[in-house]
Protein backbone atom coordinates (compact mmCIF):
# COMPACT_ATOMS: atom_id res chain seq x y z
CA UNK A 1 0.00 0.00 0.00
CA UNK A 2 1.42 3.62 -0.90
CA UNK A 3 0.85 6.59 1.36
CA UNK A 4 0.73 9.79 0.44
CA UNK A 5 1.96 12.83 2.27
CA UNK A 6 1.89 16.42 1.85
CA UNK A 7 4.51 17.58 3.85
CA UNK A 8 6.89 16.14 6.00
CA UNK A 9 5.32 17.00 8.68
CA UNK A 10 2.41 14.95 8.00
CA UNK A 11 5.25 11.60 8.42
CA UNK A 12 4.43 9.47 10.90
CA UNK A 13 7.07 8.49 13.66
CA UNK A 14 8.69 5.59 13.22
CA UNK A 15 10.01 3.45 16.45
CA UNK A 16 13.49 1.59 16.02
CA UNK A 17 15.83 4.28 13.63
CA UNK A 18 18.53 5.36 15.42
CA UNK A 19 20.89 7.88 13.84
CA UNK A 20 21.18 9.12 10.19
CA UNK A 21 24.77 7.76 8.93
CA UNK A 22 24.78 7.59 5.24
CA UNK A 23 24.09 9.66 2.25
CA UNK A 24 24.39 8.16 -1.47
CA UNK A 25 24.57 9.35 -4.65
CA UNK A 26 24.18 7.12 -7.85
CA UNK A 27 25.23 7.11 -11.04
CA UNK A 28 26.52 5.44 -13.83
CA UNK A 29 30.20 5.95 -13.26
CA UNK A 30 31.52 5.51 -9.66
CA UNK A 31 35.01 6.22 -10.43
CA UNK A 32 34.39 8.95 -12.42
CA UNK A 33 32.05 10.44 -9.90
CA UNK A 34 34.74 9.99 -6.43
CA UNK A 35 37.33 11.75 -8.70
CA UNK A 36 34.16 15.31 -9.54
CA UNK A 37 33.48 14.82 -5.70
CA UNK A 38 36.93 14.27 -4.61
CA UNK A 39 38.17 17.56 -6.30
CA UNK A 40 34.83 19.58 -6.28
CA UNK A 41 34.52 19.07 -2.58
CA UNK A 42 37.47 18.49 -1.70
CA UNK A 43 37.12 15.24 -0.35
CA UNK A 44 39.47 12.47 0.54
CA UNK A 45 39.87 9.26 -1.69
CA UNK A 46 36.72 6.54 -1.97
CA UNK A 47 37.39 3.05 -1.36
CA UNK A 48 35.78 1.61 -4.63
CA UNK A 49 34.94 -2.17 -4.55
CA UNK A 50 32.17 -4.26 -6.08
CA UNK A 51 29.22 -5.80 -4.12
CA UNK A 52 27.94 -9.17 -5.83
CA UNK A 53 27.09 -12.76 -5.00
CA UNK A 54 28.52 -13.89 -2.31
CA UNK A 55 29.45 -10.82 -0.85
CA UNK A 56 25.80 -9.52 -1.42
CA UNK A 57 22.99 -12.39 -0.58
CA UNK A 58 19.81 -12.70 0.15
CA UNK A 59 18.84 -10.13 -2.28
CA UNK A 60 15.08 -9.36 -3.53
CA UNK A 61 13.53 -6.38 -5.47
CA UNK A 62 9.98 -6.25 -5.17
CA UNK A 63 9.77 -9.29 -2.69
CA UNK A 64 11.91 -11.47 -5.69
CA UNK A 65 14.93 -12.93 -5.26
CA UNK A 66 16.75 -10.94 -7.58
CA UNK A 67 20.74 -10.87 -7.92
CA UNK A 68 21.37 -7.71 -8.28
CA UNK A 69 25.05 -5.82 -8.10
CA UNK A 70 26.61 -2.88 -7.59
CA UNK A 71 29.86 -0.78 -7.79
CA UNK A 72 30.38 1.11 -4.84
CA UNK A 73 32.58 4.00 -3.60
CA UNK A 74 33.02 4.88 0.07
CA UNK A 75 34.44 7.75 2.10
CA UNK A 76 33.61 9.89 5.57
CA UNK A 77 32.38 13.15 6.35
CA UNK A 78 33.43 13.61 9.54
CA UNK A 79 30.96 10.93 11.48
CA UNK A 80 28.60 10.66 7.95
CA UNK A 81 29.71 8.39 5.29
CA UNK A 82 29.62 9.64 1.68
CA UNK A 83 28.59 6.63 -0.59
CA UNK A 84 28.10 6.52 -4.82
CA UNK A 85 26.28 3.32 -6.32
CA UNK A 86 26.64 2.25 -9.43
CA UNK A 87 24.25 -0.27 -11.08
CA UNK A 88 25.96 -3.20 -12.41
CA UNK A 89 23.52 -6.00 -13.16
CA UNK A 90 20.13 -7.27 -11.98
CA UNK A 91 16.96 -4.96 -10.92
CA UNK A 92 17.53 -2.35 -8.50
CA UNK A 93 15.92 0.62 -7.40
CA UNK A 94 19.47 2.23 -8.21
CA UNK A 95 19.09 1.54 -12.11
CA UNK A 96 15.37 2.62 -11.68
CA UNK A 97 16.62 5.52 -10.36
CA UNK A 98 18.52 6.75 -12.88
CA UNK A 99 16.07 5.55 -15.42
CA UNK A 100 13.98 7.95 -13.86
CA UNK A 101 15.91 10.80 -14.22
CA UNK A 102 17.30 10.32 -17.53
CA UNK A 103 20.49 9.42 -16.84
CA UNK A 104 21.54 12.04 -14.38
CA UNK A 105 22.69 10.96 -11.07
CA UNK A 106 22.29 12.54 -7.70
CA UNK A 107 21.47 12.06 -4.21
CA UNK A 108 19.32 8.80 -4.21
CA UNK A 109 18.82 7.80 -0.78
CA UNK A 110 19.82 8.29 3.30
CA UNK A 111 20.58 5.47 5.58
CA UNK A 112 19.62 5.04 8.89
CA UNK A 113 20.77 2.61 11.19
CA UNK A 114 18.55 0.71 13.64
CA UNK A 115 18.30 -1.02 16.78
CA UNK A 116 16.44 -3.91 15.53
CA UNK A 117 16.31 -4.42 11.59
CA UNK A 118 13.55 -6.66 11.80
CA UNK A 119 11.52 -5.07 14.41
CA UNK A 120 12.14 -1.86 12.34
CA UNK A 121 11.20 -2.91 8.83
CA UNK A 122 7.93 -4.32 10.69
CA UNK A 123 6.86 -1.09 12.27
CA UNK A 124 7.09 0.94 8.51
CA UNK A 125 5.41 -1.91 7.09
CA UNK A 126 2.50 -1.84 9.66
CA UNK A 127 2.57 2.23 8.88
CA UNK A 128 2.27 0.81 4.45
CA UNK A 129 5.78 1.57 3.75
CA UNK A 130 7.02 -2.07 1.97
CA UNK A 131 10.56 -2.93 1.29
CA UNK A 132 11.28 -2.64 -2.17
CA UNK A 133 14.60 -3.82 -2.50
CA UNK A 134 16.84 -5.85 0.10
CA UNK A 135 20.06 -7.88 0.46
CA UNK A 136 22.72 -8.76 2.83
CA UNK A 137 26.36 -7.55 2.75
CA UNK A 138 29.13 -10.05 3.87
CA UNK A 139 28.13 -11.51 7.33
CA UNK A 140 26.60 -8.46 9.36
CA UNK A 141 25.56 -6.06 7.22
CA UNK A 142 21.27 -5.62 5.95
CA UNK A 143 19.87 -3.23 4.37
CA UNK A 144 16.46 -2.47 3.06
CA UNK A 145 15.13 -0.04 1.06
CA UNK A 146 11.56 1.88 1.98
CA UNK A 147 10.23 4.35 -0.22
CA UNK A 148 9.17 7.28 1.59
CA UNK A 149 6.74 9.53 -0.93
CA UNK A 150 6.69 12.18 1.18
CA UNK A 151 10.80 12.34 0.08
CA UNK A 152 10.43 12.60 -4.36
CA UNK A 153 13.37 10.61 -5.37
CA UNK A 154 14.42 9.56 -1.83
CA UNK A 155 14.88 6.57 -0.28
CA UNK A 156 15.13 5.18 3.45
CA UNK A 157 17.35 2.41 4.25
CA UNK A 158 17.42 0.71 7.01
CA UNK A 159 20.28 -1.16 8.33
Amino acid sequence: MDRQHKSLTDLPTIKGVKELTQIAVITRNTEKMARQLSRNLNLGSFKIFTAKQPELFNASYDNQPEDWSMKAGLTWLGDLQLEIIQPVEGKSVYDDYLNDRNQRPGIEHVFFSTENYDQTKNNFHKLGYALKQEAQLNAAGRLGIIPIPALPSFLSHLA
